[in-house]
């Protein structure tokens, strides 16, 4: 199934898409629908993959999304979007879950985004200065493919979509495996980190820019106080008291100047700051069954997109679509994190790459919509973290030094040695 699941990852970046009826496939949708029945038996069958209360929630949020979907639309218009969400939120989670089940899995998977990026390299750079999609013309060419965007400069520079409809969309596909990529492909990362980090600025957008900034600063962190064994806990610790200082000396809430001190421009700022207020109006007016797919309530002046992820989850799908949602991945994050496993250095600095790069993607969720492939990715992502608490991880040699330690995501970085590849 790992194999199955590097071509998904593959799959994501071609640019191809069939039509079957009025239904519009892109490739990596096709990809999830075939392997649907087989990763639900897999589930049902092996016990190393577990059914549990994190499947539980996520499942319960899907239906809850159908249910929403029915009440607001048309049959067709329901059964439609219920199962093209049920496919890239459940199914694409219990993939990644099936499609991991060691570390060499994992990092095959992170090596096929590295290598899909270092393939894309010097088209991104021709993109950036010409604006000439070049992989784009090569697949149209043979495919139809959808017009792209009109294009945008920020900075002296034209924003690089790659393969990607959008160049948000690019920007997270190349930078929120820089944490991994970085602790876990030693022989690897001198070459492939500085392809990850200027293929992500090349989108030139905010999002794509503050997942990079958030795995600097956190790997930064994990270095600086690598013999702090609480060093996680003195980070939420500031986080906590620097958003009560704001709070208290400004005129202006914590999330406005988080905002406007991380995006672009001004401009840019004062909208997602927008987007939050008249967003909230629209959860206010509308707690439990949401809006579905209908408009949201915003002003005529103001554009359809909501740069939020999870103000938009709230939106469409009510207060407890919201929450079944957060708590799933919430827990599948914390589980991961803290499960205590007697395991090879090696595997507990892969494990910390993962929750280093889940935080970021979890932050930068409140400033861009996981929208097309990104949404797949990110629950297919987040499913491989069950390797952490359900995969028998690497034996310690007997007589090692560590031997009897529970390693955890606050174990000294010291003591963590990565693997090569």
């Amino acid at each position: 199934m790992n194999r199955i699941g590097n071509i998904f990852i593959w799959s994501l970046a071609i640019p191809v898409a069939f039509y079957a009826g009025p239904l519009y496939l892109p490739l990596y949708q096709i990809i999830i629908i075939l392997v649907c029945f087989p990763v639900l038996f897999h589930v049902c069958k092996t016990r190393s993959v577990k059914f549990g209360l994190i499947d539980v929630f996520l499942l319960s949020h899907c239906l809850w999304v159908s249910l929403i979907y029915n009440i607001h639309h048309d049959t067709g218009t329901a059964i439609e979007a219920s199962g093209n969400y049920f496919l890239n939120t459940f199914v694409a989670f219990l993939f990644g879950k099936v499609a991991v089940r060691s570390s060499k899995d994992f990092l095959n998977i992170i090596k096929s985004i590295t290598y899909i990026l270092i393939i894309m390299m010097p088209f991104i750079v021709i993109e950036n200065i010409s604006g000439r999609n070049i992989i784009h013309d090569i697949f149209s060419s043979i495919f139809p493919l959808s017009p792209r965007p009109a294009l945008t400069e920020r900075l002296g520079l034209l924003r690089a979509h790659g393969s990607f409809p959008h160049f948000i969309l690019f920007g997270i596909f190349s930078g929120f495996s820089i944490s991994v990529v970085y602790l876990c492909l030693k022989k690897f990362r001198y070459f492939s980190i500085p392809v990850l980090f200027y293929s992500t600025l090349a989108s030139l957008s905010t999002g794509p820019l503050l997942i990079a900034v958030l795995q600097v600063i956190f790997l930064s962190w994990n270095q600086i106080l690598r013999r702090v064994t609480q060093r996680w806990w003195i980070l939420f610790g500031l986080f906590l008291f620097f958003y009560i200082v704001i709070d208290a000396l400004s005129n202006r809430t914590p999330f406005h100047v988080f905002v406007d001190y991380l995006t672009f421009n001004t401009g840019s700022g004062y909208a997602r700051i927008l987007i939050w207020h008249f967003g909230m109006i629209s959860v206010q007016n509308y707690p439990l069954f949401g809006i579905g797919l209908n408009p949201w309530d915003a002003p005529s002046w103001m554009g359809t997109s909501i740069d939020n992820f999870w103000l938009l989850t709230a939106i469409k799908y009510g207060i407890l679509g919201f929450l079944l949602l957060f708590i799933a991945c919430a827990t599948m994050f914390l589980k991961a994190c803290f499960f205590k496993v007697r395991s090879d250095p090696k595997f507990a600095a892969l494990r910390l790459g993962w929750c280093l790069s889940v935080m970021a993607l979890f932050i930068v969720g409140s400033t861009v919509h996981f929208f097309g492939a990104i949404m797949p990715l990110f629950m297919f992502f987040l499913g491989m973290g069950a390797l952490f608490y359900q995969a028998k991880p690497y034996p310690v040699p007997r007589g090692a030094v560590h031997q009897s330690r529970e390693l955890t995501l606050d174990t000294p970085s010291h003591q963590l040695r990565v693997p090569s590849e």
